[in-house]
């Protein structure tokens, strides 16, 4: 259910006999902020909007303390904080320092339920407002936690990092998926700090 593959009559075959290539718009690639053109496949208003900072400084700040950093939309509840900061091509022998924070405001009328569903490769920290961090682990490939946590009336502070715990650095996977869905089914699009 989240990612679409090209048929194989999109599909298009390159010098090579064993290379394929696939153009953007008929699969779900998670792109580069910013991606535009008619080629580009961006991501869904639905999707809502983070604020990316570098490090683990917005995981200890308060809620209010804490700055716009970079705004970046996510796709199909995705955010690749490796679209932000690496920026360069990467092989899979080479490294990044990996360890960067996702904020996002959740606003809701009343006091209400909420499970947060989230899915992750490597070390993974959230907290809600000024409640201390969780720490749900160190994943080696993706794994999935769904949080149960209890959102007050108006805005709600939700800060996620991530990070690779033994040697602060990348290999390649430096994303996580978010999913916010209160009581009743509704989901809880994040906002962008301001």
């Amino acid at each position: 259910p989240f990612v679409h593959m090209a048929s194989a009559g999109h599909l298009r075959y390159g010098d090579w006999e064993d290379e394929v290539e696939i153009h953007r718009g008929t699969y779900d690639l998670l792109l580069p902020c910013g991606a535009s053109g008619e080629d580009a496949v961006l991501p869904s208003e639905d999707d809502g909007t983070w604020s990316l900072h570098r490090g683990d400084q917005a995981l200890h700040l308060p809620p209010d303390a804490i700055g716009p950093g970079i705004a970046a939309r996510a796709f199909h509840g995705f955010i690749d904080f490796s679209h932000v900061f690496n920026v360069r091509s990467t092989g899979s022998n080479e490294t990044w320092p990996c360890a960067a924070a996702a904020v996002g405001r959740l606003t809701v009328k009343r006091e209400t339920g909420a499970t947060v569903h989230l899915s992750w490769d490597g070390d993974l920290r959230v907290r809600l407002n000024d409640e201390p961090p969780r720490h749900l682990g160190l994943r080696e490939t993706y794994g999935y936690r769904a949080l149960r946590l209890t959102l007050r009336p108006g805005e709600n502070t939700l800060a996620v990092h991530l990070d690779n715990a033994e040697s602060r650095l990348s290999w390649g996977a430096f994303t996580f998926s978010c999913r916010v869905v209160a009581e009743g089914g509704t989901v809880i699009v994040p906002a962008a700090l301001a």
